[in-house]
């Protein structure tokens, strides 16, 4: 699995729940502010009863996210329900190949649990671009100690260089949280939402 470099295409699909472009707004701009680039698939911003599409059209973005090869991750939109009606339905033979972060919690814990039990591949259990809308914007604040504590549960340094104790964007405790699964952390700056993944072992 290769990190994340910027120029990276980033792929945003909805296996589950419809939703809105407003509510991937504020997630898009922060990635393109990190450097990457970001698409939709084909029905992300859809709507069929609950879902994002019926389950031939959320498969077929699952699917072909997994098949692209400028998509180098691929970022659920939200939790819910209806990923995993869409599972067997995907071919995972190109992912085994060329593996790429699939990253979101919720619903998406049963993709992950297919990717790393069966194929043996690591994943990413994060946030969701859902979770970072609407968030307070706030004028670079001093972090009390209750927030530089979350800081450190996010794997974030608040006395390092980059970060500076300040937060120019966002509540911190409220946008960024840890990420870790199968020996995976997910870093991040205050400044960015994607900096740095390293290899750990769990005790």
């Amino acid at each position: 699995m290769n990190l994340l470099q910027k120029g990276d295409k980033i792929r945003i699909i909805a296996p589950a729940r419809r939703i809105a472009l407003d509510e991937l707004q504020t997630a898009m701009y922060l990635l393109r502010e990190c450097g990457y680039r970001v698409d939709l698939g084909k029905h992300t911003l859809g709507s069929y009863h609950q879902f994002s599409g019926t389950d031939a059209e959320r498969a077929s973005d699952l699917q072909d996210a997994i098949d692209d090869d400028s998509v180098s991750a691929i970022w659920c939109a939200r939790g819910g329900y209806g990923g995993i009606r869409i599972i067997d339905r995907i071919d995972f033979s190109k992912f085994k190949q060329n593996p790429k972060w699939i990253c979101g919690y919720s619903d998406t814990t049963a993709l992950h649990a297919l990717i790393n039990n069966s194929l043996n591949l690591p994943s990413l259990h994060c946030t969701m671009p859902l979770n970072i809308q609407n968030q307070e914007e706030i004028d670079a604040p001093t972090l009390s100690e209750t927030s530089k504590n979350s800081i450190h549960h996010c794997g974030l340094d608040p006395q390092s260089p980059d970060d500076k104790g300040a937060c120019p964007l966002v509540k911190t405790k409220e946008m960024l949280k840890q990420v870790q699964h199968d020996g995976l952390v997910f870093r991040s700056s205050p400044y960015k939402f994607s900096a740095k993944m390293e290899k750990f072992t769990l005790p």
